[in-house]
């Protein structure tokens, strides 16, 4: 008789370890990123890498530095990824939080699921090596979060200073935009999003910092805000204000008006192999650009474009094609350092906020602010005791590679020194 009850119960646990097996299976898995539009507020640094090296050569210490802060807009992911508006680059983010590019093997980052993220790599321009860093705030929007169908349309708005005429489409709550007669000169435009009240607001502000040390500094700085809003009727108007600063600008604001309606002239009437193609999945997809730093032949076993940081170091790896063994070598060395030091940049809040949490005067309301680009700075004006690990120069292929490393107690240090001068 037991051996039947024993007999009963493993059956009885089998059925409810099956049936439990069952329904956890029938729950669907959440997909992390989700699919659908993001908002995409960031700060974005760009350094010049190359330039640096050239002027070298010759004995100068020269520097291009780009800071722009932009809010307002929006990216589309599929699959897990999206295209980067301003370098057309397409980015990666894995399950775990991840960021890679199938576009470019140099970037490489981290996304929280609270939006936060940070990502960075190389890509070239005009033919020179440009160190890239950004973070910011990566976020998904629902339907009930943006404009509604009632707000979708065609319309033109008129400049009311040089009268030029731009075509926008709003659909799915994304506003976009270009000149009707484009020109060389015309800057990228980019998605924004629309309130669920008709509302818009984007804007920017960029500073390029250049100079040759003993010889020249300039500073430019420029502010675009726009805002603006669009009613179910069919009307938009939206005012830009503009200031430019720093060498060579006179610092007054500038602004400008537009006014439009909603499918009356007929450049905006579009055909439907055209519509087809401005559906917003297409529209954010036709921004992509060229792949960039692909490998021609295959590169040293112990390099790769991002190489994980562990326990002991942190590290920094770049390839540049120059027909100079020396100066392909050096592009590449300073490019990886770069990187180290942009890592070590995005690491200051984490450590601010460690420090704050440990103070004994924090019930006093002492805050600690962080701020991206001033940790960029200090890092950028200091020499980091960086090792090259590992170098090499093909012949054939005439492409230098190079992998940089940092102790961790060094990169602890830095940190330190970076939170304490904060």
């Amino acid at each position: 008789m037991m051996k039947k009850y024993i007999s009963y119960f493993f059956e009885g646990l089998a059925f409810l370890l099956a049936f439990v097996f069952a329904s956890c299976a029938s729950v669907p898995r959440v997909i992390f990123p989700q699919d659908g539009i993001y908002s995409y507020d960031f700060d974005r640094y760009v350094e010049n890498v190359e330039l640096a090296v050239i002027y070298k050569a010759y004995g100068m210490e020269a520097f291009q530095i780009i800071q722009k802060k932009s809010v307002g807009n929006a990216v589309y992911m599929q699959g897990g990824s999206f295209i980067e508006p301003e370098t057309g680059i397409m980015i990666s983010i894995s399950a775990l939080g991840n960021v890679s590019s199938p576009d470019n093997p140099s970037i490489s980052g981290k996304y929280k699921r609270n939006g936060e993220f940070f990502f960075q790599g190389y890509y070239e321009e005009n033919s020179q090596v440009l160190k890239i860093a950004i973070k910011g705030i990566l976020l998904p929007t629902d339907a009930s979060s943006r404009a509604s169908s009632k707000y979708n349309g065609d319309f033109v708005l008129v400049d009311n200073g040089t009268e030029r005429k731009q075509k926008v489409k709003i659909e799915n709550g994304i506003y976009t935009w270009e000149y009707e007669d484009k020109q060389a000169d015309d800057f990228t435009t980019w998605p924004t999003l629309v309130a669920p009240d008709g509302s818009i607001h984007c804007g920017f502000e960029m500073t390029v910092h250049t100079g040759v040390k003993g010889a020249s500094d300039m500073v430019v700085s420029s502010k675009n805000e726009s805002f603006g809003k669009v009613t179910p009727d069919g009307t938009i108007s939206l005012k830009t204000l503009t200031k430019n600063s720093g060498t060579g600008q006179s610092g007054a604001s500038e602004e400008i008006t537009f006014n439009g309606t909603r499918g009356t002239e007929n450049l905006n009437q579009i055909t439907k192999d055209e519509s087809d193609d401005s559906s917003v999945e297409k529209y954010f997809t036709k921004k992509r650009k060229p792949i960039q730093n692909q490998v021609k032949e295959n590169p040293p076993e112990w390099y790769s474009d991002f190489i994980d940081n562990d326990e002991e170091y942190i590290y920094g790896s770049a390839r540049k094609t120059f027909d100079d063994k020396n100066s392909a070598l050096k592009i590449a060395e300073i490019t990886a350092a770069s990187q180290i030091k942009m890592t070590l940049s995005s690491e200051v809040q984490v450590h601010s906020e460690a420090k704050k949490s440990m103070s004994q005067d924090d019930s006093s309301g002492t805050k600690i602010e962080s701020s991206f680009f001033s940790a960029v700075d200090s890092f950028s004006k200091i020499n980091i005791p960086y090792v090259v690990k590992n170098s090499f120069y093909d012949e054939k292929t005439k492409t230098a590679y190079v992998v940089t490393a940092l102790s961790r107690a060094e990169a602890e240090k830095l940190l330190s020194k970076a939170v304490s001068n904060k």
